[in-house]
């Protein structure tokens, strides 16, 4: 091989070994934000399981307290699976402690949170 033959091959391999490391950052970058993602949903469904526990064991007045801080966390707008995760247990959540109000009160206001939360709130 000639001195350019060598010098086209120390070029080459330059560019592959920075794609390379820009690959490699892009998927740490990404791994990195589906962590951040997965414990952001681990924590709201941990708060909505506990707010959901305690409703399901106090008076209607405090029950109806849980279920309105479930409603009033914030709704993602991402459709990732995580997101969904948490949309799925807000909504069990309020599916349950509604459940609950019916049984405690003998009332029967339907499946919208807010005519329960209106009706017991004060």
């Amino acid at each position: 091989m000639t001195n350019s033959r060598y010098k086209q091959l120390v070029v080459l391999l330059a560019l592959v070994i920075v794609v390379l490391i820009f690959r490699n950052h892009n998927c740490d970058m990404k791994l990195q934000s589906e962590r951040k993602q997965r414990g952001d949903a681990q924590d709201s469904v941990e708060l909505i399981d506990t707010l959901r526990d305690n409703a399901l064991q106090v008076e209607t007045r405090e029950a109806v307290g849980d279920l309105d801080a479930i409603v009033q966390l914030p709704p993602k707008q991402n459709t990732n699976f995580y997101v969904m995760a948490v949309q799925q247990a807000r909504t069990n959540a309020v599916r349950d402690i509604i459940e609950y109000l019916r049984k405690k009160t003998g009332d029967d206001l339907g499946d919208d949170p807010q005519k329960w939360i209106k009706k017991y709130e004060d």
